[in-house]
């Protein structure tokens, strides 16, 4: 069997011989529970039509050689045995019909090629309907939302689609909506500083009010959050952020952009304490020397293991962390906390449909 053979063989079907099968299935792609660690929710993608894979929690992908490679911690001739030792019956080649020109396709995993990548077309406030309802369905403060995203128009070969953006350190763009999570590249870690002299309230709590119900009203914020996102200039690429300012001494660490608006939703005074966002625990090294800059650090990452291995570095390197994960103990991270919470009460801000707009 021919290198370019063995690239055709069918991911999905490979998979489905190691017993492992999407948890959510939708148009040209599965979401899977990523086989290179235990996790509740389904971050690894599997593009049937264009037979390429992409981990979300590791920012890795590539094709199905990649993918037996990182399995099996194989070389890259002993993943050319490993594969050439199936049968098409087995893994059943996909069609040249099926590859990368498909209509079907949902995205293409190579943020930084030219020819295959994400497009980015224009940045506007964020307003479309789909997306404040996507937002509101993950309990999040609509003002708030506004305040820190934007909205995202972007092509991929010729389809035009549209998502929530959420900027990084280096003008790319971590994008998300209903049907798709994915970035914008350049993959970068989020830098927001207190841009105010407000009242300090670096003591973070989680609590219910005394009546045992948690309100959560979308229109209880009222106060404009002014977007502080620090950019890299073009002439600083070294990645130290040395350059930027402590502007107060206590620091938020989170690991996607969503639980930075939870902890917003649930404790808006919170918008006065500078923040991180890593965009992905690949990005946790980057991140470090900017943490190291404050006296406390309040980690609240992920309830997984990627989570896990972050805070006991954070914790090795013994700097000031406190371990804020253990207040949602019981669910993935600080928005499925806020998303299950069974007294919750939501207060949804009507929105008023368009006529006209991109359809997702």
């Amino acid at each position: 069997m021919t290198y370019e053979n063995i690239k055709h063989l069918s991911i999905r079907n490979y998979l489905n011989s190691k017993g492992i099968y999407p948890k959510k299935e939708y148009t040209g792609y599965g979401m899977y529970r990523s086989p290179f660690r235990e996790e509740s929710s389904p971050s690894f993608k599997v593009d049937f039509n264009q037979n390429l894979w992409y981990d979300f929690g590791s920012n890795e992908g590539g094709s199905i050689i990649d993918l037996v490679m990182k399995m099996n911690n194989f070389s890259l001739k002993e993943a050319y045995e490993h594969l050439s030792k199936y049968k098409h019956k087995d893994i059943q080649a996909l069609p040249y019909s099926e590859k990368s020109n498909s209509k079907e396709d949902a995205f293409s995993f190579h943020r930084d090629s030219p020819n295959t990548g994400i497009t980015l077309l224009g940045v506007k406030p964020l307003s479309h309907p789909k997306l404040l309802e996507y937002l509101q369905d993950r309990r999040i403060n609509l003002n708030i939302a506004k305040s820190i995203c934007d909205e995202v128009i972007y092509e991929i070969k010729e389809r035009k689609y549209f998502a929530i953006g959420f900027k990084n350190y280096s003008g790319g763009y971590e994008i998300r909506n209903a049907y798709f999570k994915g970035c914008i590249s350049p993959k970068e870690i989020t830098i927001i500083s207190n841009n105010a002299q407000r009242k300090k309230s670096n003591n973070v709590s989680i609590q219910e009010s005394e009546d045992s119900v948690m309100h959560i009203s979308m229109n209880t914020c009222t106060q404009v959050y002014k977007k502080d996102v620090m950019h890299r200039h073009n002439n600083e690429g070294n990645g130290t952020y040395n350059h930027v300012h402590n502007n107060t001494s206590t620091i938020n660490l989170f690991e996607g952009f969503m639980d930075y608006l939870s902890l917003l939703t649930l404790q808006p005074s919170q918008a006065n304490v500078s923040a991180v966002v890593l965009n992905s625990v690949s990005n946790f090294d980057r991140a470090i020397p900017f943490l190291s800059k404050h006296s406390k650090i309040n980690s609240f990452l992920d309830n997984d293991d990627a989570g896990r291995a972050a805070l006991k570095k954070l914790q090795s390197l013994k700097l000031p962390v406190e371990d804020i994960s253990g207040r949602y103990s019981n669910f993935k991270d600080l928005n499925d906390y806020l998303y299950h919470k069974k007294h919750a009460v939501v207060q949804r801000t009507p929105i008023q449909n368009m006529k006209r707009g991109l359809k997702f």
